[in-house]
């Protein structure tokens, strides 16, 4: 987040602190929300990949019963995975779009509980 927001140096700041402090808020959620929706991506890409060597460290390797479930596991995994990849993360996508509508409503209902706080006349 830059600081292109905030006043320059010896001007008065045109919004009251309460105000600033709700959409700060609102906006380090944001920032928070998108820095997870980009974990997820790289989670999810990175189990893709976790198959191929699973079935890498079985050929060099006496696999046990649960080794051999887990490459299984890993196979299916694979398979959403790519799938999820292949269509851009539309679940992912779909979560953050309810996660941002959360949000908005949380800005608007905080927003009026503070504005009927701080001003007398509301």
């Amino acid at each position: 987040m830059t600081n292109n927001h905030m006043a320059e140096p010896g001007k008065q700041d045109l919004l009251p602190q309460w105000i600033r402090e709700v959409f700060k808020r609102f906006l380090k959620d944001q920032e928070d929300l998108a820095r997870i929706l980009h974990l997820s991506i790289r989670g999810i890409v990175m189990l893709g990949r976790r198959h191929e060597l699973l079935q890498i460290l079985k050929d060099r390797n006496s696999p046990t019963e649960d080794y051999l479930h887990s490459i299984e596991e890993a196979g299916q995994e694979a398979l959403l995975a790519q799938s999820e990849l292949d269509e851009d993360f539309p679940i992912l996508h779909e979560q953050a779009t309810v996660a941002v509508w959360g949000s908005l409503e949380s800005l608007v209902r905080t927003f009026v509980a503070r504005w009927l706080d701080n001003q007398p006349n509301a």
